[in-house]
């Protein structure tokens, strides 16, 4: 059974795939019994679901794609979840059994094709996109590992502020679905920073976003702490906003947490390395410096 601060996130993401395709291709795919199975289960949870969660869940019936209807459902999931242990037991069984080798196939939202090398696509707009994946194998198609990819977007250093952001962009590449349980920020090292800068801002992007302020001293912080789920072919743009005393120069890291929510298994990911700067920008500041040296 998943544990229940997971649950409601993981069968959103289960649901989603079921819910756009009729029972007749469900039942072409996966054979009669299968299917009716799934739609067993699938009656069994809404049967468990208070008014408002049934609610929730007919939304998302119409309107499965639209992330307003997915957060409403999750949200209420998230409520009824942890004194409802009717509707634990019987929603962890749904989930597995759309996350099941076969069944998954079925839903599967990304492409595997040809024989040998990956071919990735990112496409989409604001928090969400899509990643189609094409992959080459010499004899038929091949599934792959759940696997969180760091890439990184950009730096901006706006000087006349005391903010810095950082953006980058966590995708799932693999055929399961993958947790991230905790974003860390980590400090490599920090010295003072007597650098004088006065520059105009550039394009603020629109992603999901986090905050820090730096403090000299401190090498760790934890960015999140609700965990966010990828279903295979799927990507989040993050922007950090970091601050922190004038007169500062850090080297960081970000150390992300994850896990294949089919086998457990927990790993750790580990970004680039980024060196900020906090300039000197206030008379006081300035006089402060040279009254260290």
């Amino acid at each position: 059974m998943f544990p229940v601060a997971e649950l409601a996130a993981a069968a959103v993401i289960a649901l989603v795939p079921y819910l756009k395709m009729s029972a007749g291709s469900i039942a072409a795919r996966l054979g009669t019994t299968a299917a009716e199975r799934l739609t067993g289960l699938y009656d069994k949870v809404k049967g468990h679901l208070n008014h408002s969660g049934q609610a929730a869940l007919a939304d998302l019936e119409q309107t499965p794609d639209h992330t307003d209807s997915q957060a409403t459902l999750r949200q209420h999931l998230r409520k009824q979840l942890p004194t409802d242990l009717a509707l634990q037991a019987a929603l962890s069984e749904l989930v597995e059994a759309l996350q099941s080798p076969d069944t998954a196939q079925v839903f599967q939202t990304a492409t595997v094709v040809g024989d040998g090398n990956s071919n990735i696509q990112i496409f989409g707009s604001a928090n969400h996109s899509t990643i189609s994946i094409e992959q080459k194998t010499v004899s038929g198609s091949r599934i792959q590992s759940p696997q969180l990819v760091f890439s990184h977007a950009s730096i901006q250093e706006y000087d006349w502020t005391d903010k810095r952001y950082i953006s980058f962009t966590l995708s799932n590449v693999g055929d399961g679905i993958v947790f991230l349980e905790q974003i860390e920020l980590e400090v490599l090292a920090c010295s003072m920073n007597a650098d004088l800068g006065f520059h105009q801002p550039g394009a603020q992007l629109v992603p999901v976003r986090l905050g820090v302020h730096l403090k000299p001293g401190t090498n760790k912080y934890l960015l999140t702490t609700d965990p966010f789920s990828y279903q295979p072919a799927e990507t989040d743009l993050f922007k950090i906003e970091l601050s922190s005393d004038e007169g500062v120069r850090y080297v960081l890291v970000f150390n992300l947490y994850w896990r294949d929510v089919t086998s457990q298994s927990a790993k750790t990911l580990r970004s680039r390395k980024y060196e900020l700067s906090f300039p000197l920008r206030s008379l006081e500041a300035v006089e402060a410096h040279l009254r260290e040296r």
